[in-house]
C-alpha cells in the first residue's frame, strides 16, 4: 500500500476509524446511522466511490413497496410460503421505519397505491383470495383487490385486468438520499466521495484500507454494502443492470401510483406529471448480468414500445432521459449478510427490493459487527 506522509492532524483525527462502511447508497447510509445508536462514541466513516452514490440507489424508480401479486406467487413456488411472508413482513417493516425515520415531504413519499397490469382474461380471483389469506397476518386486511374501472380511468391499452394494493408507495430516491446524509452529519459520521476502496490488508489489531490506489486509512470494522458491485468472494450474488428512462411533462397525465406487469420485469409510476418506466431485463439476461453502466437499445426500445402500446396509446410524449442502474440478485430472493474474514463483513439487499429492505437489513447488519 501507497505510504504517504501524514501530518499531526491527519494521524490524530482523520485517518483511523472504529468502523468503515465502504458503500454510500441507502443500505450503507441507514446501517451507518444503526452502528451510531448502538456504537454511540465510535468514529464511524462512509466511503462511496462516486461523486454521487453509484449503483442503483439513485438511479432506481423510487417504489416503496413489497411485491405485486405475480412476484409473490412466484416467490412462493420459489421460497414456500412462510420464507415469503418473512420477506413481505420485512419489506413492510422497512417501509414503516423509512416514514417514522423521515417526514414525508422530505423524501417527496406518496402513498398512491400499487397495480399489476394484467393482459389476459385468465380468473385470477382464488389467485388474489390466496394471497390476501396468507399475508392477513402481517396487514390484518385483504391486501390485494381487483379494479377494472381503473384501466379505464388511467387509459391502458390491451389492458383485461388490473390487481391493485393501496399500501404501496413512492418517494423521490435522490431527496431520500440527501435526508439520509443529513442525519449522518447530525450523528457525526464522517461521508467521504469520490472514494474508492482499492485493497485492504488485515493487520494484528484491525485492518488498513487504500482509497483510489493513493491513500490509506486504519479500521476495526470494515462493512461492505456496494451490493451489485459484488466482491469475488461471493457466489450466490449476481449484478443486474437495470435500464430506466423518463418523459418530459405530460398535460393532464391520469396515470398516479405505482405500476408493474409481466411479474415485475417492467415498472412504471407518475413522477408529477411525468411517466418513469423501467425493466425488460428479461429480453437479454446474459447482456444485463453486469456491473457496467450503459444503454441497451434494444430494451430502451421495447420500454419506448410499452409506452406507446399500453402505457400511453392516445397521448403524444417525449423522453427527457435514459440511464441504467445496478442492482443485485440472489437466487432465493434473500438478503445476504456475509463475514468474509473476522474484520470484513459484506451485506446487500436483493431483486430490486433495496429501498424497503434497507432499513431492515441495517438492523440485522448490526449483528454482525
Amino acid at each position: 500500500m501507497n505510504n504517504v506522509e501524514r501530518s499531526f492532524w491527519e494521524l490524530s483525527a482523520m485517518v483511523e476509524f472504529d468502523i468503515t462502511i465502504i458503500g454510500g447508497g441507502i443500505l450503507g447510509l441507514f446501517s451507518a446511522l444503526e452502528i451510531r445508536k448502538k456504537f454511540p462514541n465510535s468514529h464511524i466513516a462512509v466511503f462511496e466511490r462516486g461523486i454521487l452514490p453509484q449503483g442503483a440507489t439513485s438511479r432506481n424508480a423510487g417504489f416503496a413497496c413489497f411485491g405485486s401479486l405475480t412476484e409473490l406467487i412466484a416467490n412462493v413456488e420459489s421460497m414456500g410460503e412462510q420464507e415469503t411472508c418473512s420477506t413481505v413482513e420485512k419489506r413492510w417493516r422497512g417501509i414503516l421505519k423509512l416514514r417514522h425515520t423521515f417526514e414525508d415531504l422530505d423524501i417527496d413519499y406518496h402513498q398512491l397505491g400499487g397495480h399489476e397490469l394484467f393482459f389476459d382474461s385468465k380468473n385470477i380471483e382464488e389467485e388474489i383470495s390466496q394471497m390476501n389469506e396468507m399475508l392477513f397476518p402481517i396487514f390484518k386486511n385483504k391486501t390485494f383487490a381487483l379494479n377494472k374501472t381503473k384501466i379505464k380511468a388511467f387509459g391502458f391499452n390491451k389492458t383485461n385486468q388490473l390487481v391493485e394494493n393501496v399500501l404501496e408507495g413512492q418517494l423521490h430516491s435522490g431527496k431520500l438520499i440527501l435526508a439520509l446524509q443529513k442525519k449522518l452529519r447530525e450523528a457525526n459520521i464522517s461521508y467521504f466521495s469520490g472514494a474508492e476502496l482499492t485493497g485492504h490488508t488485515n493487520l494484528q489489531d484491525g485492518l488498513e484500507f487504500e482509497i483510489n490506489h493513493q491513500t490509506t486509512f486504519k479500521t476495526q470494522k470494515l462493512i461492505l454494502t456496494t451490493n451489485g458491485f459484488v466482491p469475488n468472494s461471493i457466489q450466490n450474488v449476481k449484478p443486474g443492470r437495470g435500464q430506466v428512462l423518463i418523459t418530459n411533462p405530460i398535460h393532464d397525465l391520469q396515470i398516479k401510483g405505482c405500476f408493474h406487469f409481466n411479474q415485475g420485469y417492467y415498472y412504471f409510476r407518475n413522477i408529477g406529471n411525468r411517466i418513469l418506466l423501467g425493466g425488460g431485463r428479461q429480453l437479454d439476461f446474459e447482456g444485463e448480468t453486469t456491473s457496467d453502466f450503459g444503454l441497451n437499445d434494444d430494451i430502451q426500445s421495447d420500454l419506448i414500445d410499452k409506452l406507446k402500446t399500453i402505457i400511453l396509446p392516445h397521448t403524444q410524449f417525449e423522453i427527457f432521459k435514459q440511464w441504467s442502474g445496478i442492482m443485485a440478485f440472489e437466487e432465493t430472493h434473500k438478503t445476504v449478510i456475509q463475514v468474509l474474514d473476522k474484520n470484513v463483513v459484506y451485506a446487500m439487499n436483493c431483486n430490486g427490493m433495496g429501498i424497503s429492505l434497507s432499513p431492515i437489513t441495517a438492523e440485522e447488519l448490526i449483528n454482525y459487527i
